[in-house]
């Protein structure tokens, strides 16, 4: 593939200081229930345009610039189905089941219970809402608000409730702020504030469910005025757990934690620390270990996910941070960080990861071109396949 470099205007927060690495975190031991079922948490944490349903995926698939429409992904052939099944329908405008307008999050699409979820922006009165879409496009049904527009929400769903928190905070951030995880349950009768966090340019992101907890992110950023190249300050508080069953919620790891993963079955939390390095840990226990040494100029910073075999590395962010460009890998490693594959993608936000079948990429942030490569040949793989 041809590689391209695609910047945006809109990212999660963008600095490039140098923090604490793993030698001051502190620990607190997590006790996992592997029987609950979870919400997809392999995905990537910055954009889910594929979800996975029963028999194959669905997307968010680019018309043309600015309008996108749902589409069914045979897991067979890797074929694009839309989502509409009117006769002699084009699939390009407003008349098609499976179209998105401009108005939509392109780089959002959930699949929960049976049915299909996207988030509409709606300019009239300024505040987005959660639709559910029928998973043979027939009917599109408008929920109940989630919050003021954005185009960064992002969504958890949970024994019929979804989790709500948007995956970027305030760039300025001389300003404190507050951070909330919202829960709304799917039938709109119940609404509350899971989690708050207040702080300058405060941020909750990068929530996966795991065997009963819902995991996330927590970070801040200042200045000290409002000078535009002001100094900033900048932290990650780690990674928190909020038990679904007590609404509690505790700091599980601190330190510059970027990403993270859980293997359910071994109880074990794989986590990525700024500048540093992979972190292993059981649960259970509060002694970690790191399983692979940062590469400077190249693994200052990486995301992570796991398909209940392999560990799986993406560098792309190096390049949103460091505002440098450098070559993108996909990572392939096994659970004691050995690099067993490095594939080659088309620069930041390129990678989706995927399930146990399939990992897959985009180029234009999800809206364009879909790749994959399939999980049987990823020790092998070099390059992207097309999706039809």
């Amino acid at each position: 593939m041809k590689k391209r470099y695609i910047i945006l205007t809109v990212t999660i927060l963008l600095f490039t200081s140098i923090f604490a690495t793993g030698c001051t975190q502190k620990q607190t031991s997590v006790t996992l229930n592997p029987s609950t079922e979870d919400d997809q948490p392999y995905w990537n944490i910055f954009g889910r345009y594929i979800t996975k349903c029963e028999n194959g995926y669905y997307c968010i698939e680019q018309i043309e610039a600015g309008t996108n429409r749902i589409c069914y992904l045979d897991n067979e052939t890797k074929n694009t189905i839309p989502l509409c099944s009117k006769a002699e329908c084009s699939h390009t405008d407003e008349n098609c089941n499976a179209y998105l307008s401009k108005k939509y999050n392109a780089q959002q699409i959930y699949y929960y219970n049976g049915m299909v979820y996207v988030i509409y922006n709606d300019d009239t009165d300024g505040l987005s809402y959660l639709e559910q879409v029928a998973p043979d496009g027939s009917y599109r049904k408008r929920l109940f608000e989630i919050g003021a527009v954005s185009p960064a929400y992002c969504l958890t769903f949970h024994d019929e409730n979804v989790y709500i928190y948007q995956r970027q905070g305030s760039v300025s951030g001389y300003e404190e702020s507050t951070a909330v995880l919202r829960r709304r349950s799917l039938d709109g009768k119940e609404d509350e504030h899971a989690y708050e966090y207040t702080g300058y340019g405060a941020v909750i992101h990068a929530a996966k469910s795991y065997g009963g907890k819902l995991f996330f992110l927590v970070e801040d950023e200042g200045r000290e005025s409002t000078e535009q190249h002001a100094e900033r300050t900048y932290t990650r508080k780690g990674i928190f757990a909020y038990d679904y069953a007590t609404k509690k919620t505790e700091n599980i790891s601190s330190g510059d934690i970027t990403d993270y993963t859980v293997d359910e079955v071994s109880q074990t939390l794989y986590y990525y620390v700024f500048n540093d390095g992979l972190y292993k840990r059981k649960l259970s226990d509060s002694k970690a270990e790191r399983i692979y040494k940062m590469v400077e100029n190249e693994t200052n910073i990486c995301q992570l996910s796991f398909d209940g075999k392999y560990l799986y590395m993406s560098n792309e962010q190096y390049s949103v941070y460091f505002f440098k460009r450098t070559d993108t890998y996909l990572y392939v490693m096994d659970t004691d960080g050995n690099e067993l594959n490095k594939i080659p993608t088309e620069g930041m936000y390129f990678t989706c990861f995927g399930d146990e079948q399939n990992v897959f990429g985009a180029d234009s942030w999800g809206g364009g071109q879909k790749y994959y490569i399939e999980k049987a040949d990823i020790l092998t793989a070099k390059e992207w396949i097309p999706v039809n």
